[in-house]
């Protein structure tokens, strides 16, 4: 998709800018029909509703990561057997991608891009260690099934559209962090850093009050 151009949804006519250097994806966030998208392969994502949940981010969240200023335009949402995942796709630094990764109130930020992992995906285990290419150490800490993946608005680099492909997530005592994909042997690694919600400084959040 080309950076700055104007699309017009099929399904309701409604006008969306790309925003990322590097866009994979633009979903309608009116009617959820798919505006355009640069995904590779036969896995070509289909309009897929997003179930609400109790995060508190949004599409239009604003926040801070280190000293750059962001702004949430997407939500890619992976339902693992256990639990789920937010991947809240932010744009900075005028079309850079930063994911914003949420887990039960605990977040990680991810700037860099996928890149496939040498050795084998069979290695990769909950307690194994991991030795990313720079040499940092991470020990894996689990790994689940995706059973569902849902999208809306603006995606970056993303490689999956549609459940079957397993998760896997490891870290270390420094706070580094990666995400990690595994399909048919083949596994994709995105690394990143465990942050506070205080570090992000988020505004404009869904406010709710659960005792009305």
């Amino acid at each position: 998709m080309t950076h700055n151009k104007v699309y017009s949804c099929p399904g309701c006519s409604t006008a969306y800018e790309v925003q990322l250097e590097r866009a994979t994806l633009v979903v309608c966030r009116v009617c959820s029909e798919i505006i355009t998208d640069a995904v590779n392969g036969s896995e070509k994502p289909k309009p897929a509703h997003i179930p609400d949940d109790w995060s508190f981010l949004q599409i239009g969240t604003t926040g801070v990561y280190k000293n750059y200023n962001f702004t949430v335009i997407g939500r890619l949402r992976l339902q693992l057997r256990n639990e789920y995942k937010n991947f809240w796709c932010a744009i900075y630094e005028g079309g850079k991608c930063l994911w914003i990764v949420e887990s039960f109130g605990s977040f990680a930020l991810f700037s860099s891009t996928w890149q496939e992992i040498k050795s084998e995906s069979a290695h990769l285990h909950a307690g194994k260690k991991i030795t990313l290419a720079n040499k940092v150490e991470l020990r894996g800490e689990y790994v689940e099934k995706c059973e569902g993946v849902s999208y809306t608005g603006e995606i970056g680099s993303w490689i999956f559209f549609y459940p079957g492909f397993f998760v896997m997530q490891a870290s270390n005592a420094s706070g580094q962090t990666a995400f990690i994909t595994i399909k048919k042997s083949i596994a994709h690694i995105l690394t990143g850093e465990k942050v506070t919600l205080k570090e992000l400084n988020l505004k404009n959040i869904l406010t709710w009050d659960e005792w009305k």
